[in-house]
């Protein structure tokens, strides 16, 4: 906004219709970097080993999937297709609300974002979880809260997360930190669009800007095999 008025004012000077630019005192402040955390290998292993029964099985699907929490909270049995180990990505939820679009994708959205692909463990572990859980039947949610209502991703900051990490010794845990996570540590396992596809966004930088975050062991094992190329050349 401040160099909007700084070049209407220039071109109002310039026309004759100021003498001076009531903008030519005006400073554009240099922002800091806001720190964006992320967990180690090591804390998310703490994480898990902290947790139990559903809730480790929640935040392993969240690790592996990047789910939003409107996402995740919304995702019903039907949703699930055991057999071509998918997830279908069509709902989300905001406070207790169904919606039958998410944060990037509607009804007409490209299918890629609208899938998720799940390992073969995942995969059993929820055939396993939906053996054994009370809400079972096609349109009730996975993770359903008390009386087979949608759960609030609030209510479980407050109510898990924030115990789990005080718990494994993290300082600070919540949604954005969990899918942060997963995208900066897959940055050495896959391509850019990989990651775009995994986190469900429609441009790949989307991911680079926002959420993938420099490891120092990745950045090192790049210098040494970059040291390793230029070597070999010259040898």
């Amino acid at each position: 906004r401040r160099v909007l008025f700084r070049s209407i004012f220039s071109e109002a000077v310039e026309e004759d219709y100021l003498r001076k630019s009531p903008a030519r005192l005006l400073r554009i402040p240099v922002l800091k970097p806001v720190a964006k955390p992320f967990l180690s290998k090591e804390q998310i292993h703490a994480l898990l080993k902290a947790a139990g029964g559903v809730d480790r099985l929640l935040l392993r699907l969240i690790f592996v999937t990047a789910l939003r929490p409107s996402e995740l909270f919304a995702l019903c049995w039907r949703s699930f297709d055991p057999e071509k180990k998918l997830l279908h990505i069509t709902e989300s939820i905001y406070r207790g609300k169904l919606q039958d679009f998410t944060k990037t994708t509607d009804q007409d959205s490209r299918r890629e974002l609208q899938t998720v692909f799940l390992p073969e463990s995942l995969v059993t572990d929820l055939v396993e979880h939906r053996k054994s859980c009370r809400w079972n039947a096609d349109e009730d949610y996975i993770f359903a809260g008390e009386n087979s209502s949608a759960q609030w991703k609030e209510n479980y900051q407050h109510r898990v997360l924030n115990p789990l990490a005080k718990k494994a010794g993290i300082p600070r845990v919540n949604f954005q930190i969990l899918r942060r996570s997963s995208a900066t540590h897959a940055q050495s396992m896959g391509s850019a669009k990989d990651i775009a596809a995994i986190l469900r966004h429609t441009q790949p930088s989307t991911a680079a800007l926002h959420y993938t975050q420099q490891k120092d062991e990745s950045v090192r094992s790049t210098v040494e095999q970059l040291a390793s190329f230029i070597e070999s050349e010259e040898a």
